[in-house]
């Protein structure tokens, strides 16, 4: 069911799912691998052109992506609420640097929340795809 008032998903000192994108945001700008692999559950999947599993493999692979993006932020989120799962679907856009060179990366990504045993969301599998890469001044 799509959500028309994402507060009424609340529950008392719990972050709702859109919130979770939002410290994953914050945690990827301050290139806070631990952190980003935190939000994902134990088994959490990330796919791009890999497919990384298991909180391990999600904070290694943060380590080395995240300190060469500069700025990542999700532009046209849209929000799906769909019982004990939530989705989240956008367009990722990264800038940083690669080999001396600015670039931006925009790419569609979907991400799926689930609610856990004690109420709280977290990530289990963000799929991102389509990526177009620019060059930048």
């Amino acid at each position: 069911m799509p959500v028309d008032n994402p507060s009424d998903l609340a529950v008392a000192g719990v972050p709702e799912p859109q919130e979770i994108m939002d410290q994953w945001l914050a945690a990827h700008n301050a290139n806070d691998a631990a952190r980003l692999a935190s939000l994902y559950e134990p088994d959490g999947r990330h796919s791009t052109n890999l497919t990384y599993r298991g909180r391990n493999e999600l904070e290694a692979m943060f380590a080395r992506s995240v300190s060469d993006v500069d700025e990542f932020e999700a532009l046209d989120r849209r929000f799906v609420l769909q019982g004990e799962y939530a989705f989240e679907t956008g367009i990722a856009v990264q800038r940083g640097s690669v080999d001396g060179q600015r670039i931006e990366v925009r790419g569609d990504y979907m991400m799926l929340f689930a609610r856990q045993a004690d109420g709280t969301w977290l990530i289990r599998h963000l799929v991102a795809g389509n990526p177009q890469m620019t060059r930048i001044n």
